[in-house]
């Protein structure tokens, strides 16, 4: 296929280009995609030459999976999770967390609070949740998926959802910090 016919080309025949190793396809594809990508990473890291390079990685990951590509499904939501683990591994790595933190425009009073106040403060609202709640969040904080949770306590998906759910309502409500609330909810995007 031609660059010319290709950026007329709908996302699922890119897909299905792309998984035959058409690499005019993939620069089509990549174009077409790689700004919003990168601004997906960028709302999580807000490092610009670090979004940049996960933008990068996160194409890299579609190409080498390229043979195991599904046209008949969404592509770019499947882009947006690669993403998404993209900045959440980047954000887990000790040496990028306070880098993460700096493009964020925090209130004066946020300014001065250290990490370890931070997790103190996340703990003791999650430890104040009741049991349902607690568990099911410390569950997922230990890297579980909403099923492995469900299985495990022997409860729907649907319920691991509502306490979820109602355990962020309430953790928001108790931190009430901005700094706060994006840490606890890059753990969990």
């Amino acid at each position: 296929m031609t660059l010319e016919i290709l950026t007329t080309t709908s996302d699922a025949e890119l897909v299905s280009a792309i998984k035959s190793s058409d690499h005019c396809a993939f620069e089509v594809f990549f174009r077409r995609h790689f700004e919003s990508i990168y601004h997906l990473i960028w709302q999580f890291i807000r490092n610009e030459e670090a979004a940049n390079d996960l933008a990068q990685d996160t194409f890299v990951k579609i190409w080498e999976m390229r043979k195991k590509l599904d046209p008949h499904k969404s592509s770019t939501a499947f882009l947006q999770v690669i993403a998404r683990n993209q900045a959440l591994s980047w954000l887990r790595m000790p040496r990028n967390r306070h880098l993460s933190l700096e493009g964020y425009d925090f209130p004066e009073e946020d300014a001065e609070v250290d990490h370890d106040e931070l997790i103190r403060k996340l703990q003791k609202a999650i430890k104040e949740l009741e049991e349902p709640l607690r568990v099911v969040i410390n569950l997922r904080l230990r890297g579980l998926k909403d099923k492995e949770i469900a299985d495990l306590l022997n409860v729907s998906i649907a319920t691991v959802d509502k306490r979820k759910s109602k355990a962020f309502s309430i953790i928001r409500e108790r931190l009430q910090s901005s700094l706060l609330l994006v840490v606890f909810l890059g753990i969990f995007i």
